[in-house]
């Protein structure tokens, strides 16, 4: 009976942090769904110039060059989830290597709208 016990409440366990997980998931989806709404044709040409004159050396034109191979390429991320990225390198205060130093100078020079803006065309490099 204790055995069973055991088992049911790890059971119960593991469904409330399933669900939870997925609600943080779907919260982080539909932050990311409201992030691109800002997207006009304006705002990703502006990200692109900024893109192409920070962003290109290190993730190519495509976005698709990583400085490491444990890293996603950018082309394949969402744009809420570039503007999450850069936002966490512009508050970076641990330095692990020389392509996040990279990535904090060049967070640190922008603007948060300038991040957006580049965020916002990353999103449409998925599309090419």
């Amino acid at each position: 009976m204790k055995r069973l016990f055991s088992l049911m409440t790890a059971l119960i366990i593991g469904l409330i942090t399933i669900n939870v997980v997925y609600a943080d998931d779907y919260y982080e989806y539909q932050m990311y769904q409201d992030f691109a709404r800002n997207a006009s044709p304006e705002r990703i040409q502006q990200g692109k110039v900024i893109y192409e004159q920070n962003c290109v050396r290190c993730h190519g034109v495509d976005g698709m060059r990583t400085p490491r191979r444990d890293v996603m390429p950018i082309a394949f991320m969402h744009p809420g989830k570039v503007f999450e990225e850069l936002m966490d390198y512009r508050t970076e205060d641990d330095l692990f290597d020389w392509e996040e130093q990279a990535m904090i100078d060049v967070t640190r020079k922008l603007s948060f709208e300038n991040l957006e803006a580049v965020a916002l065309y990353v999103g449409t490099l998925r599309a090419r």
